[in-house]
């Protein structure tokens, strides 16, 4: 309980009872805590030694005020780096300015700036906080073998085939897995391997998304880090796939992920989405947009 034991806070000093509830509803709106609780030795009054029970109130009472405001400064920090995390996961940093952090995490710009020394420091406390998480990801996330038998079984129970494809990985450790159900492979043709799939599993790097939707088929995004949570969170806003962390991979998430890719509503936003992208001239888009760059340079110059 973040207030505290009833032995440090909830008893008045002259009655040695515990106050009860509405004593920390009293306390939250008037400041003080021990206010003639009803089993009052003066019978709900006022304490026999007034000035004893009211020191012991006041002194209860700037504890609670510490405690509350080193949680508020928690919480605001919190939401602060909740908002940057988010601005700066979508933007690039030159475009992410402290009065929309402030904005986002509904507090006021001189806070942000109070708290953390202006964008500088936002982002450095930003990073601080990621590599902490990332630290504590590492260490929650699975072998190889224990992941590669996990969806050994999963094969088995939905009756699917799944070919891994390892990269730079060593899949010596679990080649013994290896079967009609799963084939491990160095690396393979995206363009080739991907239209002939029921389904693509894949980290959510920004090639291997587009390669997956182009293909039209459903992906389930297992993201790491960077910009692998916002495709993740792209494909499944596109309803087209499914977002699951990797730290949150196992086999009842992985089941449900590729259910939900296996609805014929995904499937058919899928392949709509493959054909909108195969007609796409993507070099001309680029050269349009470099142009344009180039041109408002031209004309602030």
């Amino acid at each position: 309980m973040i207030f505290g034991s009833p032995q440090q806070f909830g008893q008045c000093s002259r009655s040695r009872s515990n106050t009860g509830p509405s004593s920390l509803a009293r306390l939250r709106r008037t400041g003080r805590w021990c206010a003639r609780p009803a089993s009052h030795p003066a019978g709900g009054t006022a304490c026999a030694d007034a000035s004893a029970c009211r020191g012991t109130t006041r002194s209860r009472s700037r504890t609670y005020q510490q405690v509350a405001r080193a949680h508020s400064t928690q919480e605001t920090e919190r939401r602060v780096l909740e908002a940057a995390t988010r601005l700066f996961a979508e933007h690039y940093y030159d475009d992410v300015h402290i009065e929309d952090v402030a904005r986002l995490a509904g507090v006021t710009t001189k806070t942000v700036q109070r708290r953390f020394g202006g964008k500088e420091g936002l982002a450095q406390a930003f990073l601080t906080a990621a590599g902490k998480h990332n630290a504590e990801l590492r260490d929650r996330v699975p072998t190889l073998e224990a992941f590669s038998r996990d969806v050994l079984a999963l094969a088995e129970s939905l009756d699917l085939r799944f070919i891994v494809c390892g990269g730079w990985n060593d899949t010596e450790a679990v080649s013994a897995l290896a079967g009609p159900r799963m084939h491990f492979v160095r690396s393979v043709d995206h363009s080739w391997l991907f239209p002939r799939c029921l389904v693509v599993v894949h980290h959510g790097g920004a090639g291997t998304t587009f390669a997956a939707a182009e293909s039209g088929v459903p992906s389930v995004i297992c993201s790491f880090f960077a910009d692998q949570p916002f495709w993740g969170s792209r494909i499944a806003a596109l309803g087209t796939g499914a977002h699951v962390p990797f730290v949150k991979l196992n086999q009842r998430t992985l089941r449900s992920a590729l259910q939900r890719a296996f609805d014929q509503d995904t499937r058919r936003k899928a392949a709509e989405l493959g054909r909108r992208l195969r007609d796409e001239d993507g070099n001309a888009l680029a050269l349009d947009a470099l142009e344009g760059i180039v041109q408002r340079g031209a004309r602030a110059a």
